[in-house]
């Protein structure tokens, strides 16, 4: 999920993974998040916590308004990996 799906241009937004098994968090597994703007992607890493919860953010700048920006969230944990997806949608400032 992320912080804010309708985030202001130059705005910071956190997008945040979790891990878990029988619903219980599974700490220290990495994190990696792809995010596909409109014209180029950037990505960022984080590791869970006690909860299995993983967050990094970044400054999305001028990304273009009312373009949708997914993100792609993968966690490698056991010799697997897990891959899920979010996103938010820029606001003119």
């Amino acid at each position: 999920w992320v912080s804010n799906e309708t985030p202001s241009q130059y705005s910071t937004v956190t997008v945040y993974g979790r891990i878990h098994r029988n619903g219980v968090g599974i700490p220290k597994v990495p994190m990696h998040a792809v995010w596909h703007y409109r014209t180029t992607t950037s990505d960022c890493e984080a590791v869970s916590g006690a909860d299995g919860v993983a967050a990094c953010e970044r400054n999305i700048g001028r990304a273009s308004a009312e373009y949708r920006v997914r993100i792609v969230v993968t966690f490698t944990y056991a010799g697997e990996t897990y891959v899920a997806e979010t996103g938010f949608t820029p606001q003119l400032r």
